[in-house]
């Protein structure tokens, strides 16, 4: 099964189950902070099993710890380039499985001499503990100052779904100066992708709004990136998406300041960099924006 179908499927299975929605309207919704931590919990389907390396790619990698609190430990991987990289790209994947699974999104940036570094939230992978919001917010940014102590600019900032929502919230404060930051297939926010969902099914047409009110509304993508001033911006959305509709992108980049732009591809869920003509563009980008940086 693809890993677009995977993401698509659990996403559906759980965080919009008649059943789930009902157990939670009866046993949890009594109390609202047990509440609003269960549901962003659902954005989060974590898997422990690798499924592929960089070694069997053939890119040299070292793993990398992090402990960005006293309870979780992140094991992630740093994909390296045979020659002096380019730039260092922070990678953020979306909300299913893990690193090994998302590795075919930017291997082939190492190709091009791009230094990779491949962050498993907490709960993915290697990785220990429990993913939820804000929390993972602290796992970025761990990365992001892994960065600024042990590799050379410039930076880029790269996020695909879920991965795409975190980047835009860790920009919108980060002090890691990201010379470009590169968003595919965003959600516009986590109550609004919850309302998308809701919608779409007839039993829970009606829990849309109260449901996804119990979501906390201050890590919303379309509120942060206009936060995000100083880095060019690329968004990346199929019109074909599958699984969020194309037009949250398209209403992130309108909201968006200058710096954003827009390329609307084709294609399934975050199968963007399967396509060598969509490869080209961010390549493009990659060398208009980091020239004499």
């Amino acid at each position: 099964m693809s890993q677009q179908l995977i993401n698509k499927s659990r996403i559906l299975r759980l965080l919009l189950s008649p059943i789930t929605l009902c157990l939670l309207i009866v046993f949890i919704l009594p109390a609202a902070m047990p509440a609003n931590y269960w549901l962003t919990r659902q954005f989060f389907y974590p898997d422990n099993h690798y499924r592929l390396t960089p070694t069997q790619l053939g890119i040299e990698y070292e793993t990398i710890t992090l402990q960005p609190s006293s309870n979780n430990t992140l094991k992630n991987w740093l994909l390296k380039p045979k020659d002096t990289p380019k730039a260092t790209i922070l990678f953020l994947h979306g909300n299913a499985q893990n690193i090994s699974t998302h590795i075919h999104s930017v291997a082939w940036l190492v190709e091009h001499n791009y230094q990779v570094f491949m962050l498993d939230y907490r709960g993915y992978g290697k990785s220990t503990g429990s993913p939820i919001m804000p929390e993972v917010l602290e796992d970025v940014a761990a990365a992001s100052q892994w960065l600024q102590q042990n590799t050379t600019p410039p930076y880029i900032l790269m996020g695909q779904s879920l991965g795409a929502a975190l980047a835009i919230n860790h920009a919108a404060i980060s002090n890691t100066p990201f010379n470009v930051i590169i968003i595919d297939a965003p959600f516009t926010g986590f109550r609004t992708i919850a309302q998308d969902v809701l919608n779409a099914n007839w039993l829970t047409w009606a829990l849309q709004y109260p449901l996804s009110r119990l979501i906390p509304d201050e890590y919303e993508p379309i509120n942060q990136l206009t936060k995000i001033t100083r880095s060019p911006i690329l968004v990346f959305h199929s019109s074909e998406d599958e699984v969020i509709p194309y037009y949250h992108g398209k209403l992130l980049v309108e909201s968006c300041p200058d710096n954003c732009r827009l390329i609307t591809t084709k294609g399934p869920h975050i199968a963007t960099f399967s396509y060598n003509q969509h490869r080209q563009m961010l390549l493009d980008f990659l060398n208009q924006n980091l020239q004499n940086k």
